[in-house]
């Protein structure tokens, strides 16, 4: 909340500008996120999940063009690792969403949208790991930006993974 409050302070008195406040917004999200899914995560281990069951957080819409404002929603897209079973990913897919939306005393501190995945709702919430490349392809196909932001202990596989992407080129919207 103080982090908000200073950019909204900052921004009220034109301290900062547009492109300022938006890269903060978008900061705090990552770093609110990343907490969230980490808090996930180790419920999740507790509950007797695996440690390296992870997932690989990717953001699109304002979020992933650091574009954030005070009232955006946050598009996410989730890929599980190869060593996070389907039914783990739907746990701390669950519970990232539970802790990003919930509302309190305080209010909440997110609307989080995931229809960006493939097949919407009907898909899985966390694609399997041979269907990753297929999630990329979607992305290109409908001309989404590839996430700008990434978050969670899995960054290098999703940074592999988008490399991936990128050297298959125009053949990685064609099925």
């Amino acid at each position: 909340r103080l982090e908000l409050l200073r950019t909204g302070v900052a921004d009220l008195l034109g301290l900062i500008d547009l492109h300022a406040v938006v890269a903060r917004l978008s900061d705090l999200a990552d770093a609110l996120v990343a907490e969230c899914l980490q808090l996930a995560q180790t419920q999740a281990e507790s509950s007797g999940s695996s440690a390296e069951s992870r997932l690989l957080v990717c953001a699109f819409g304002k979020l992933g063009g650091q574009e954030l404002n005070y009232s955006s929603d946050i598009d996410l897209l989730l890929l599980r690792t190869e060593h996070c079973p389907e039914s783990v990913a739907h746990r701390l897919t669950e519970l990232l969403v539970r802790h990003l939306t919930q509302a309190t005393s305080e209010g909440y501190l997110y609307r989080v949208d995931l229809r960006l995945r493939p097949y919407g709702r009907t898909g899985p919430p966390a694609p399997t790991p041979d269907r990753r490349a297929r999630t990329v392809s979607f992305a290109h196909r409908t001309a989404l930006p590839f996430p700008a932001v990434s978050q969670s202990a899995g960054t290098r596989a999703l940074r592999r993974l988008l490399k991936k992407a990128q050297v298959q080129g125009g053949a990685a919207g064609e099925e």
